[in-house]
């Protein structure tokens, strides 16, 4: 996206997206707050032109996104590692030393400390398989 704004044209996108899809009370006003604090006014034909893919939606290009960067969610990313027993052994290793100490499964907090065992556990297999 050379020569635009990236942060703006998301803001656009977001806004775009929001005011063709959510209905009821209040929205016009969020929208319009959100606009303002956000740099970027739908109703400017400027910005339109500067920062719009119509006829792309958000939903289109969100999803094509994660598919060409092959994404998953972190349900799908979880389901995947609990299901590598090398993963497993890793896990039950980490979780009795602590690492997941005071936190609930299934929080936010414990998803993140989970996710970033699943970043260390990647790195240290992507190192493996590149020394045999």
């Amino acid at each position: 996206m050379s020569g635009v704004d990236e942060e703006k044209t998301l803001a656009f996108a977001i806004l775009e997206h929001l005011q063709g899809s959510v209905a009821g009370e209040g929205v016009e006003e969020a929208l319009a707050t959100l606009s303002t604090a956000l740099g970027v006014d739908l109703s400017s034909g400027n910005d339109m032109s500067a920062y719009s893919y119509k006829p792309a939606t958000l939903p289109q290009i969100f999803s094509k996104g994660a598919e060409a960067l092959n994404l998953s969610t972190v349900g799908a990313e979880m389901a995947a590692l609990n299901s590598d027993p090398l993963f497993q052994q890793y896990l039950a290793k980490i979780t009795e030393k602590g690492f997941f100490k005071g936190l609930e499964e299934g929080s936010k907090a414990y998803l993140d400390r989970f996710l970033k065992a699943a970043g260390k556990f990647k790195e240290k297999q992507a190192q493996a398989d590149g020394t045999k």
